[in-house]
């Protein structure tokens, strides 16, 4: 009798946990794919207003995750740039101007680089420089709110 009362409490507690193991992946994987489909319509609505051209949504899907790849690889040089800008310049202002152009600068390189590479995918100079900058703002928003509620 005991038995089986420990038995049943067993199955149901190891169904519980593949329940709520089973949730708990569902949820991981609508959450990561609201994020990827927000990036993906907020790039392809980018094309629209910016009058870009690509051949299909695979197109803006593999310009997106180049981006990625090349970014990442240039960051570390640019990471280097900056590490270099730092111990130059002693005035913080200019240093963080300085920062800024250099981000801005290898984000327009990330964007070239890849519209080069991309046949399908068209974006003139203005389309990339507007999204670069799009993209140090949209990088250093968690910073400038920092700033903001260490000044208060």
């Amino acid at each position: 009798m005991v038995r089986r009362e420990t038995m049943e409490r067993n199955s149901k507690s190891v169904g519980s946990h593949i329940m709520a193991i089973t949730l708990i992946v569902l949820l991981v994987l609508f959450s990561a794919s609201i994020i990827f489909f927000g990036i993906l319509f907020g790039t392809v609505g980018f094309f629209h207003i910016s009058n870009s051209s690509y051949d299909s949504i695979w197109s803006v899907c593999l310009f997106i995750l180049l981006l990625s790849f090349v970014s990442g690889f240039l960051e570390l040089f640019e990471y280097l740039l900056k590490i270099i800008i730092t111990g130059i310049s002693a005035q913080h202002k200019v240093t963080v101007l300085l920062k800024y152009g250099v981000e801005l600068l290898f984000l327009y390189g990330s964007l070239s680089i890849v519209d080069d590479w991309m046949e399908s995918i068209s974006l003139s100079s203005y389309s990339k420089l507007f999204f670069a900058i799009l993209l140090l703002i949209i990088g250093n928003i968690d910073s400038l709110q920092k700033k903001k509620h260490k000044n208060k």
